[in-house]
């Protein structure tokens, strides 16, 4: 007989979750997997490589992402027997921001929006699937602050982060200026509900996509966005509180070129039952900023699916 229980997440959201298989949901929904990869389905996609997409099949369950969640259940201090079957799974999940003294949503400010969350009880972790993306250059928080944004905004976020423990002692505030901004409300999203001094340790985790058909230009470019993204997170964050971790993935089957229209229909295709992208998973490599930095290097220790 099938089993059901509800926790709450440390935001204080409650969460369905099962003991035979898990939770999917879009939003701050839960639903059908089916549902959720439909849902997907409306959202912006550029290509056959919009790193949503892969994303999307990397996500469902598998022995290769159970391998994945171990490690994070281990890395968010969580060694009491937490499975990866409790941990739910929310498509596209938002945060809102809220002002650093009353706790209350800032109206008309736009929320941080995860590609994905894991969340169970005392379990919390942001994911970010990036493919094409590691061209891309982020927006500091000054640049961000130069176009007018709220200054309540990023106090929000920067509250939440605080509240958290989750920034490195004796970091100057001013720091922050040359921070990107999407790593701070990526982090704040992560970290929104817990306390400092708690046993709870949320983590921000990206997917890393790469074809392994790649060019050795492509391949060099995205090991510099990965020590680029590693190197933002370096100076400010406290990994005792907060975790980040980068997942690499390479890509052996690829669907072939398309535009964004057509390709916005493989989420429907993986809903059927169609697997579009192949996935190494035994080379699926794991590094986190924690050993990054124990290391005293740039490079730090990497685990392998297959080790």
């Amino acid at each position: 007989m099938k089993r059901t229980h509800h926790t709450n997440d440390p935001a204080g959201r409650t969460v369905p979750a099962s003991t035979d298989e898990p939770v999917y949901g879009f939003g701050l929904d839960a639903m059908p997997l089916r549902e959720a990869l439909a849902r997907l389905s409306g959202t912006d996609v550029y290509s056959e490589r919009t790193s949503s997409l892969a994303l999307a099949q990397f996500l469902l369950p598998s022995p290769g992402l159970d391998w994945l969640l171990e490690r994070l259940i281990l890395f968010c201090n969580r060694d009491d027997g937490l499975d990866p079957v409790d941990i739910a799974r929310f498509f596209e999940y938002p945060v809102e921001p809220r002002h650093s003294r009353t706790g209350r949503p800032i109206a008309r400010a736009l929320a941080s929006m995860s590609d994905a969350m894991f969340l169970a009880e005392g379990f919390r972790a942001a994911v970010e699937g990036k493919w094409t993306e590691t061209g891309h250059r982020y927006e500091t928080v000054r640049e961000w602050l130069a176009k007018g944004r709220s200054r309540a905004v990023l106090n929000g976020w920067l509250a939440d982060l605080d509240g958290a423990g989750a920034i490195r002692p004796g970091f100057d505030r001013d720091g922050f200026l040359d921070v990107p901004y999407q790593l701070v409300h990526r982090a704040a999203s992560a970290s929104r509900g817990v306390r400092r001094g708690s046993h709870v340790r949320p983590a921000v985790c990206y997917v890393v996509f790469r074809a392994a058909d790649a060019s050795p230009e492509e391949s060099a470019a995205t090991r510099a966005f990965e020590e680029s993204l590693l190197g933002c997170w370096t100076d400010w964050v406290d990994t005792d509180s907060l975790e980040v971790v980068l997942v690499r993935v390479s890509v052996v089957r690829c669907p072939p070129p398309m535009d964004g229209t057509a390709a916005s229909r493989l989420f429907l295709d993986i809903a059927a039952g169609a697997r579009p992208y192949g996935f190494d998973w035994d080379g699926v490599t794991l590094r986190r900023l924690s050993d990054v930095r124990s290391a005293g290097c740039d490079r730090g220790d990497e685990t392998t699916a297959a080790d």
